[in-house]
């Protein structure tokens, strides 16, 4: 009879400890993430200026900004600018855009729908899709352009501009001279 006893006593402690014993599963946590969409940060009628060595780069006016801070990443729209000398204060070129791309941590800008440059000597650059990367102070894209000029139209497939030395690579250029 001991016996039967002592044998209940170990199945109810075996059982017992099968079911109120906690499983390594239980014992884990697991973080719950949720996927939610960052929401951007939006401004209207944001002045953007750059400075280089205490010396203004360039200035621009956009409409609307949404600004994404865990991507460092901004979208722009309704983009207008002045671009400076660097080894002046003066305006070089006059900038507008429909749109824009801003990665905040490079600094890189593109320039996206009617793009439009002109120039102080009067000069007129157009294009879809313009970069502009304010570090090494270029232009450029692997667009088609349009320069308007009193020389006549020069069209090309894409471009190279650097500021600083005032300088403008096209390539496949074909023009039309004016009379």
């Amino acid at each position: 009879m001991k016996g039967i006893i002592w044998g209940i006593f170990l199945i109810a402690v075996i059982f017992g400890g099968y079911v109120f014993w906690p499983s390594q599963e239980i014992t884990r946590v697991k973080p719950i993430t949720l996927q939610v969409e960052e929401q951007p940060v939006l401004m209207h009628e944001v002045k953007l200026n750059e400075y280089r060595e205490n010396q203004l780069t360039y200035r621009f006016l956009i409409n609307k900004v949404e600004l994404y801070e865990k991507k460092q990443f901004s979208y722009l729209t309704g983009i207008k600018g002045v671009l400076y000398s660097s080894r002046s204060l003066d305006p070089i070129a006059e900038l507008q855009a429909q749109k824009g791309e801003l990665d905040n941590h490079s600094r890189i800008l593109t320039l996206q729908g009617q793009v439009q440059i002109t120039f102080e000597d009067g000069r007129k650059l157009f294009t879809e899709q313009l970069i502009f990367d304010p570090q090494k102070e270029v232009f450029f894209n692997r667009q088609k352009v349009r320069l308007e000029a009193p020389e006549g139209l020069t069209l090309a497939d894409s471009l190279f501009y650097d500021l600083k030395t005032g300088q403008l690579q096209l390539t496949q250029v074909r023009m039309e001279l004016s009379d």
